[in-house]
């Protein structure tokens, strides 16, 4: 089961979106979904109210459908370092990565689908344990 916890919620007001600014930590990571379903990895900046980045844009956070923490933000090669061979993957099933596809984004997955893509089709990744 992954130990990642969304920190949107919705209000039944025009189902709209309300973000607890205040569960957000200061220089922590978190993977952000809008309402579009395009999705971003950006870093919390409290005293801005926004999330930058990994090239340095502000992310907007009002309009995120989830908002989820990252446990760690250091990509790993898929191609260097395969899924199989990861210490944590080894000991269990059952959760999800972060993948970042070339020229596409971010994705947040199983695992079980993640190592099912094939060899030829590289990709960067951080377990969400």
């Amino acid at each position: 089961m992954s130990a990642t916890k969304e920190i949107t919620t919705l209000t039944n007001d025009h189902n709209t979106n309300t973000v607890d600014l205040a569960r957000l930590i200061e220089g922590e990571w978190y993977y952000v979904i809008d309402n579009c379903g395009c999705s971003s990895v950006g870093q919390w900046q409290s005293s801005h109210d926004r999330l930058s980045s990994t090239q340095g844009d502000g992310i907007n956070v009002t309009s995120a459908k989830e908002i989820i923490k990252v446990a760690e933000l250091r990509f790993k090669n898929s191609r260097e370092f395969p899924l199989l061979n990861h210490p944590f993957v080894q000991r269990r099933y059952g959760f999800k990565i972060l993948m970042e596809v070339p020229q596409q984004g971010f994705t947040l997955i199983n695992v079980e689908q993640a190592m099912a893509v094939h060899a030829s089709f590289p990709f960067n990744y951080t377990v969400m344990p």
